[in-house]
């Protein structure tokens, strides 16, 4: 086997779908499946597939109800939000006070001495077994 079908067997890349077009990134829309018994959104999959429209996400998750015999809804990013910029997090530098004292050392309690117990084995009776 080549090094590149060894790569592609070990990084979990998942094979494409000639009838599936490919996902657009970002593009806002996705599917989840409603579960019959609990009503419950499940997504479908680790990642969502996203859609680029609406038009055709709607049309996506009409297959999906017809062939899997359950209730899909479409929803849209209405936003995202992102963490401000690495410069504008920059805070004051945290000044230490006054190094603290070492703690001090404390000595182990002494322990209570062991005592060692010596079983004898023990020894049938005598007179062979009682029926």
């Amino acid at each position: 086997m080549s090094a590149d079908g060894k790569r592609a067997f070990a990084t979990n890349v998942p094979t494409p779908n000639p009838n599936k077009p490919p996902a657009t990134i970002r593009g806002g829309f996705i599917i989840v499946r409603r579960d019959d018994r609990t009503g419950r959104l499940i997504t479908l999959g680790k990642t969502p597939y996203e859609h680029a429209s609406a038009a055709e996400a709607r049309a996506q998750a009409v297959v999906m109800a017809e062939r899997l015999g359950s209730e899909f809804a479409v929803f849209c990013e209405v936003d995202a939000v992102l963490p401000p910029p690495a410069e504008v997090v920059t805070a004051a530098p945290v000044v230490d006070p006054e190094p603290s004292p070492p703690p001090a050392v404390k000595e182990p309690a002494p322990r209570p001495p062991v005592v060692v117990e010596r079983r004898t084995k023990r020894r049938p009776a005598t007179g062979g077994r009682a029926s």
